[in-house]
């Protein structure tokens, strides 16, 4: 084809075919095209012409339809080379559909992908052509990579990041069906179903891994605490040879000299490699083997009534969901105080800490664990502050090191530290209402203020609060 400089030539319709555009699903809102039919077509389409005459539209794929549309024949095109124009026309067409009618996240994560699984580009030279952050590239690539987040991205009004979410459970249908609901009816709260998500499957985990520890031992499984008492099981921790008068107990060690064992799982505080989970091994038919208890028969309580055993389960959800919660809260608040302008520190969270120190009503007066509150001021400011346990870190040094190579960081670091010290008991699930206090309830919604999208759990929360009229 013989190469000729770009001009402008008005090609009758039937002689225009428009070329694969980046945006999948076009949409000819009425304004489009009655600006298109008041005042023609102010920016031509651009395209090149093939040996057959045929003129290929490669940018401009809305105002040469909206033409169509209103019959403006012939249509002014800008005729160019076809050299690079795949590639070029990828690059432009993202850039002309973002700037005036922003691309759904499926249309951006498949022009991204054809560049670089077609054409070779690299993520970063993508990033300078489309003139796009690399980590919106980086996440573009990965929702398309991904089925379940291309057919979120697709099929439901979320954002890059939110389609990428999808694409950490591709293969599990239950967890997809739960974040296809969340993104129909509240797409805000798909961060807090993910990390739900993702502790259940940690659990999963674990549990599955204790389980096989049990049946390894040759115990039976109870899978709730009514299995095990049915069974007529007796935790080992109450269990002694009936002749050893100083009544040692039997330990785990000991396991394989009895028959008939069975084994549950217990779940506690998180802070293990077993996230809190633990086996609790036991043995029927105990008396039979030799074996005396402490415990004796079964407590003969009073039953628990149905509205009890629902409040106590009730508790138990509100737990788990605010432990995802807390953990997509502090990575939120993290980013807030990178963030943060010296206006903002200045204005809003300076006012709101000064309030929080003299209110005393204000959770900021519960907080009794400063060192637990400089290791997450620490965490969000970037430093690699080292948790010894039992109340030990480097965070104060690290701090103290922090703000001595540069006093700049002075007001940062305050708003930090008096974030942390609320935090640091909202997000402590040894508290006990954990997950269901209100005491915290001004503290979530000065963070909703400032922009953080509240889990159910945590809006619960708030809204007993003012029904209550406890804040």
């Amino acid at each position: 084809m013989t190469t000729q400089p770009a001009q402008i030539e008005h090609v009758a319709l039937a002689d225009v075919e428009i070329d694969t555009n980046v945006r999948r699903n076009v949409v000819l809102d009425k304004s489009f095209v009655s600006s298109i039919r008041n005042y023609g077509i102010l920016q031509p389409p651009v395209g090149w012409r093939d040996d057959a005459g045929k003129v290929h539209v490669t940018i401009g794929q809305r105002r040469t339809l909206a033409a169509r549309e209103i019959g403006l024949d012939p249509l002014p095109v800008i005729i160019k080379t076809q050299q690079d124009a795949e590639q070029a026309r990828i690059v432009a067409q993202l850039a002309e559909n973002e700037q005036r009618l922003s691309l759904d996240p499926a249309d951006t994560a498949h022009a991204y992908a054809q560049l670089q699984f077609e054409f070779g580009v690299t993520t970063e030279q993508i990033a300078r052509k489309t003139n796009s952050p690399k980590a919106k590239v980086q996440t573009a690539l990965a929702v398309s990579q991904s089925v379940a987040a291309s057919a979120a991205a697709a099929s439901h009004p979320i954002t890059l990041e939110q389609a990428a979410i999808y694409a950490e459970f591709d293969t599990d249908d239950a967890a997809i069906a739960k974040l296809n609901t969340a993104a129909a009816e509240n797409p805000a709260q798909l961060e807090h179903v993910a990390q739900v998500l993702r502790e259940e499957r940690l659990d999963a985990e674990v549990r599955e891994r204790l389980k096989a520890q049990i049946l390894a031992a040759g115990a039976d499984f109870a899978d709730s605490y009514d299995t095990w008492t049915s069974a007529g099981a007796e935790s080992i921790t109450y269990l002694w040879r009936s002749d050893d008068e100083s009544r040692k107990r039997i330990t785990p060690d000991e396991l394989d000299q009895f028959s008939n064992l069975m084994g549950r799982i217990l779940s506690g505080w998180r802070g293990d490699e077993n996230r809190g989970f633990s086996i609790v091994w036991g043995i029927r038919d105990w008396k039979a083997q030799g074996l005396a208890s402490h415990s004796g028969a079964p407590a003969s309580g009073v039953p628990l009534t149905d509205e009890q055993r629902a409040e106590r389960k009730q508790k138990r959800l509100d737990k788990a969901d605010m432990r995802a919660a807390t953990i997509v809260r502090r990575e939120w608040i993290g980013k807030l105080v990178a963030e943060a302008t010296p206006a903002f520190i200045a204005g809003d969270a300076l006012l709101w800490i000064t309030h929080a120190a003299v209110s005393t009503r204000h959770a900021l007066g519960y907080s009794q664990n400063p060192e637990k509150a400089r290791l997450l001021t620490s965490a969000w400011l970037g430093l690699a502050s080292t948790d010894h346990g039992y109340g030990q870190t480097t965070a104060r040094d690290d701090l103290q090191t922090a703000l001595v190579d540069n006093s700049r960081t002075a007001p940062r670091m305050l708003l930090a530290y008096a974030i942390a010290l609320v935090e640091a008991a909202a997000g402590d699930e040894k508290h006990p209402w954990f997950g269901q206090g209100v005491d915290f309830a001004p503290y979530f919604e000065q963070l909703a203020a400032w922009g953080y999208t509240l889990a159910d759990v945590e809006q619960r929360i708030v809204t007993n609060a003012n029904q209550k009229g406890t804040k």
